[in-house]
């Protein structure tokens, strides 16, 4: 079912529902539920956060799944409702849900909200956790939580290096992946604007890791490109 016929049938059941004067029972609570939580999961996939917040918020927390949870949270996060994200994902995680991304989703608010010592926690566990590598948004967070602790440890300079060298290699990969995707004038002309971002952001971690560790080659090297 495409998302557009799945949205269109979600609407109409909302429709009757919100047309009937009747005392809900119990069935019919389910049955919106679930209506509420398949529309919410089709404007999720069409990256329309606004209406994904609007839908579960309809919705009974409590008897959302794991799955729904993490969308809600995740939609929260991405339109910069940082404290409503960080409420659902430790709700969820009080709830037993062990979705690494709520730990995630936590470390990330927590450290937009400079909570640093909230922020540590959720770190260490993210860190800790050896089913799912990191990411570059991963390595993004831990950079900016760790260049923000007033008294770094050595082993959190040492992870810091980590985190930088990891993002100035990640956008140097993007920036080389950039110019061997272009096939037409109006590709390339996107494709030298995404290489520019990227170079310049390269660059940027760049001199990020350069300030903590003048010797390294991969800043040098990246600076002088």
């Amino acid at each position: 079912m495409t998302r557009s016929v799945t949205i269109l049938i979600c609407c109409l059941c909302l429709n009757v529902h919100a047309q009937s004067g009747q005392q809900t029972e119990a069935a019919d609570s389910i049955a919106y539920e679930e209506y509420i939580t398949a529309l919410g999961r089709a404007f999720f996939e069409g990256n329309d956060f606004e209406k994904v917040l609007a839908t579960y918020e309809q919705a009974d927390t409590a008897s959302m799944t794991e799955h729904d949870l993490c969308l809600y949270s995740m939609a929260a996060f991405f339109k910069k409702q940082y404290p409503k994200a960080l409420d659902i994902a430790r709700y969820a995680m009080q709830q037993g849900c062990r979705d690494i991304h709520f730990t995630r989703i936590a470390f990330f608010c927590t450290t937009e909200l400079q909570q640093y010592d909230a922020a540590r926690q959720y770190a260490d566990s993210l860190c800790a956790n050896a089913t799912t590598p990191l990411n570059y948004y991963d390595y993004d967070y831990l950079a900016r939580y760790l260049s923000a602790k007033p008294h770094p440890t050595d082993n959190d300079q040492t992870l810091l290096k980590q985190s930088y060298a990891i993002l100035i290699n990640h956008y140097l990969n993007e920036a080389d992946d950039d110019k061997k995707t272009a096939d037409s004038d109006d590709k390339q002309a996107t494709d030298d604007k995404l290489t520019a971002r990227n170079k310049a952001l390269a660059r940027h971690y760049a001199e990020k890791l350069l300030a903590i560790d003048p010797h390294s080659p991969l800043a040098r090297q990246t600076l002088e490109k």
